[in-house]
């Protein structure tokens, strides 16, 4: 039960600090050999998938920690039952969006397979781009489900919905022990 409840915590967080260590690391080098006269031919293409890779899977991890990009200075100017609908209503017209992107992926997914087109540099099949596109965004329909049934199980809660930053602070305080 640990490993699932650690896969429900970290998984996006896993996967977005490997990749950002990829383009660090290729970069770095890059940028090294570039000064001794001679340069990777892959660099770029790599650390360009890599960036197109987290920018798909932080769809979940974002929607996760509320922190996905929202206006919410109009949610914000209602009673705190009806931000708390409001939010409820967003993310789950977030999830519609995600999942209606994430089924139409899955042909595109298919239609690129079957061109058998290979990326430049790397020689790697393309799709397998377009696949990762499609985890993001089943992982960001998955994680508007659970942000929804978790909305709606906290909705007669007392307190109002908390910006960004009072959760941020809450957080801080967990993690670090110490009185922000």
């Amino acid at each position: 039960m640990n490993v699932i409840k650690w896969l429900d915590e970290h998984f996006e967080e896993f996967f977005l600090c490997i990749l950002l260590i990829v383009m660090f690391v290729v970069m770095m080098a890059q940028v090294a050999l570039r000064t001794f006269g001679s340069s990777l031919s892959w660099a770029e293409e790599l650390t360009r998938y890599c960036l197109i890779c987290s920018g798909f899977l932080s769809l979940g991890y974002t929607v996760r920690k509320d922190t996905i990009l929202k206006v919410d200075i109009v949610t914000s100017m209602f009673p705190a039952k009806i931000q708390k609908l409001l939010n409820v209503l967003l993310f789950a017209i977030t999830g519609i969006i995600f999942g209606y992107l994430f089924f139409e992926s899955l042909g595109l997914v298919s239609a690129i397979k079957a061109t058998n087109q290979i990326s430049s540099a790397l020689r790697l099949p393309m799709y397998i781009l377009y696949v990762v596109c499609s985890i993001g965004l089943f992982l960001g329909t998955v994680r508007c489900a659970q942000s929804v049934i978790q909305k709606i199980m906290h909705f007669s809660d007392s307190e109002g919905p908390k910006t960004n930053l009072e959760k941020e602070l809450e957080q801080t305080r967990e993690e670090g022990g110490e009185s922000v």
